[in-house]
């Protein structure tokens, strides 16, 4: 009988080993030598709680004071050792979302004058960050649904289920959403690249011109407001991060900001108040 290995946590609570789950990563994975978890993932508690160090196997619900306290390292020392995505918070599931709902009501409270003043200081200091960030792309490609093989797997996976060869459109419509689909363009260039990829023999051609997927305005307020729909949040910088939206830069571009997109698409209409108390 294997032994039971509990991990404590900041507060002096206890996890089994059982409990120490993965989130939005891809097998195989790279187990740490000398450490706990998974090079170019973070793992966490099953409820959301905490995160685990990879270091000391200690959970806590914020990282970065434990890290310069008990390891005498950095933040960015701690993802570049581990293969980390430099954007990724080292903080819970859970703490992530209290800090993304109170940025919210902050905002709701804020009056239009602040809310133009902060939008300024923003895109005054955009320029400054990111210059110099290590290419760490570990933990990316290990994320599920920004994996190539993953992205190839719902290829298949809707094959299956509708019987054969899926079209573009037939993707979209079996899955629901459309969210993959620019992730298939921004991997293999193009959606017929990525079927013969599969191994299946395309239904419909791209007559595009290749490279990177283009989107209109109204295509991109769409994921917007997609996303907000499907999930009940706003979409934050995390979340572009993560994949899970077309890349912030986009939306920089055309708009200015994030936020100023955000205001465009009307996110902030499809929030329902109570949620943000």
């Amino acid at each position: 009988m294997s032994k039971v290995v509990k991990y404590k946590t900041n507060d002096g609570k206890f996890y089994d080993d059982s409990e120490i789950t993965l989130h939005h990563y891809k097998e195989p994975l790279i187990k740490v030598e000398d450490g706990h978890g998974y090079y170019g993932a973070i793992s966490g508690t099953a409820d959301g709680m905490y995160i685990q160090c990879h270091i000391c196997g200690e959970l806590h619900k914020n990282l970065g004071n434990h890290l310069k306290r008990a390891h005498s390292t950095t933040g960015r020392e701690y993802k570049e050792r581990f293969g980390l995505a430099y954007q990724s918070a080292l903080v819970s599931e859970n703490y992530r979302m209290q800090q993304k709902n109170r940025s919210v009501m902050l905002w709701h409270n804020l009056s239009a004058e602040e809310k133009s003043m902060f939008i300024k200081r923003l895109n005054d200091g955009r320029g400054k960050r990111g210059k110099n960030q290590p290419n760490i792309k570990l933990e990316t490609k290990n994320k599920r649904g920004t994996c190539p093989d993953q992205l190839l797997d719902k290829i298949k996976e809707v094959a299956k289920a509708i019987g054969h060869t899926p079209s573009k459109r037939e993707f979209i419509a079996h899955l629901g959403t459309q969210r993959f689909v620019h992730l298939i363009y921004k991997t293999f260039g193009s959606w017929t690249k990525a079927v013969t990829l599969t191994g299946m023999t395309p239904k419909n051609k791209n007559h595009g011109k290749g490279g990177c997927r283009r989107y209109d305005d109204n295509e991109l307020l769409q994921y917007l407001v997609m996303f907000t729909e499907d999930t009940g949040e706003v979409p934050s910088q995390s979340d572009f991060f993560r994949g899970l939206l077309p890349n912030e830069g986009l939306y920089t571009r055309r708009w200015g900001s994030l936020e100023n997109a955000r205001q465009v698409a009307g996110v902030y209409d499809l929030i329902p108040k109570e949620k943000l108390v």
